[in-house]
């Protein structure tokens, strides 16, 4: 399944290499053990999303379980513990089990969202997956195909970004604030999309210099992914329904945001490679339980 998740996605990326004028022959990097271990990474990506399909399907269509406190827990939970279980070909497998868990939970999290969304107009699902996979694909090409480093450069401004994310998250809360509501959607947006360049140069930065982690790596794409198709839902239906997706997701900022401080320890480029993988710092682990 996973390889053939991984030849998928590759032809994908050529298809789309192709379209945009590029050399349909240069697959980006061109190290042989990048390019393998960039197959695996989107072929874990392949799966994770197909197992949060089904963790909305399981809150939108049965009553097994419902999208909620316990959920958003069990998916903080699942990933920490992905960060901490140390990756071997012994843990592999373990790991991936975690790495489905998590994502489940993840799509389950969509589920309120969804049923919203649905209630307006079940179209702007499928559009908002388009545009988000149409978007995702172009700034990985964008970033495969840079082979001087320049994205690595954005990981400080984008964090701080995602830090006046946060708080603008957390103030909306107590003010529901259109203009802040509108900041940190459209701001969240563009600062997302950003992220793919940046995780996409850091996995093959990280991979030169020794992290075989395509588990861990996934994460980071899986994210930038849900966050990116997020935003892009609540924009579509923005005009129909404005002040109850507004409620319905001020919580939901916190949510988004601590996520990615947890997967997006400080980085540069000039790091020696035993200090590129770094571990979360208890501060921003604790951010993600202000939802």
């Amino acid at each position: 399944m996973a390889k053939i998740c991984e030849n998928y996605v590759l032809n994908v990326v050529k298809d789309v290499a192709r379209w945009r004028g590029y050399d349909a022959t240069c697959t980006g990097p061109r190290e042989p053990y990048v390019q393998s271990h960039l197959k695996k990474v989107y072929g874990a990506l392949s799966i994770s999303m197909l197992t949060a399909a089904v963790g909305a399907y399981v809150h939108l269509f049965t009553g097994l379980m419902k999208a909620g406190l316990l959920t958003s827990l069990a998916s903080l939970g699942l990933m920490i513990w992905l960060a901490a279980t140390h990756h071997s070909k012994e843990t592999e497998g373990k790991r991936l089990a975690i790495f489905a868990g998590f994502t489940f939970f993840s799509g389950m999290s969509l589920g309120p969202l969804l049923d919203h969304v649905i209630d307006i107009d079940p179209s702007i699902i499928t559009t908002a997956f388009m545009g988000t996979t149409v978007v995702f694909v172009s700034f990985s090409l964008a970033a495969l195909y840079n082979t001087d480093r320049t994205f690595l450069f954005m990981g400080g401004m984008l964090m701080s970004g995602l830090s006046w994310l946060l708080l603008a998250g957390f103030l909306n809360i107590f003010f529901q604030s259109s203009l802040i509501w509108d900041v940190y959607l459209y701001g969240g947006l563009i600062i997302f999309c950003l992220f793919v360049l940046y995780d996409t140069q850091l996995i093959v930065e990280k991979r030169r210099n020794g992290d075989e982690d395509y588990i861990w790596h996934s994460v980071d794409l899986f994210l930038d992914f849900i966050n990116i198709f997020r935003k892009l839902m609540i924009i579509l239906s923005k005009k129909d329904n404005a002040p109850v997706y507004k409620s319905l997701t001020a919580m939901t900022a916190i949510h988004d945001c601590g996520f990615n401080f947890i997967e997006h320890p400080p980085y540069s480029p000039d790091l020696a490679p035993s200090d590129i993988h770094l571990a979360p710092t208890f501060s921003q682990i604790m951010m993600s339980y202000l939802q």
